[in-house]
């Protein structure tokens, strides 16, 4: 796959690239990682829609390592992802696109490939990666405190006032 890309041109002439893309090698999404590890395999098709839309339309497949922040733990999170760009010049088209596509303007070309897929892979991660609750350290330590809380008898509260109680009844 080539590291810089003119996207107008490659819809255009209709390229397709597929490949894999060390994990190492995307320096923002590495520092997101509690792994560097392994690669990102990315089909990609560059073409023009019959509205005269140029797109880009791929496919993305990982699994990455993240930190769940319930039990600071290691997670594996698979990610499977659809992707369909459109390549606009300025932030007006951006607006006019139809919903089913994500814009990307290009301002100045070459654009660097590397960048558009790793902005899609940070996209596509949770603002807050947790375990599922059943599989998460944290949780089942959580279950037993409240289950321990629950087996234990409530302690009897005294009310301050029933010794004024007593006097009443004295009289």
């Amino acid at each position: 796959m080539p590291l810089k890309i003119e996207p107008i041109r490659l819809a255009e002439t209709g390229q397709a690239f597929s490949g894999r893309l060390p994990i190492k090698h995307l320096h923002r999404l590495k520092s997101l990682v509690v792994s560097q590890t392994g690669d990102v395999e990315i089909k990609l098709q560059f073409g023009v829609d019959e509205i005269g839309i140029r797109y880009l339309q791929g496919h993305m497949a990982t699994s990455l390592q993240l930190e769940c922040q319930r039990c600071m733990e290691p997670m594996e999170l698979q990610l499977d992802k659809d992707m369909l760009i459109a390549f606009v010049k300025s932030s007006v088209e951006a607006e006019e696109l139809p919903d089913n596509y994500d814009p990307q303007v290009v301002e100045q070309t070459p654009i660097a490939l590397v960048d558009l897929i790793e902005d899609e892979l940070i996209l596509s991660l949770p603002q807050v990666p947790m375990h599922k609750r059943e599989d998460c350290v944290a949780s089942k330590l959580l279950d037993t405190e409240a289950a321990l809380e629950a087996n234990n008898e409530p302690e009897v509260v005294k009310n301050p006032f029933e010794i004024l109680a007593t006097l009443k009844d004295s009289e």
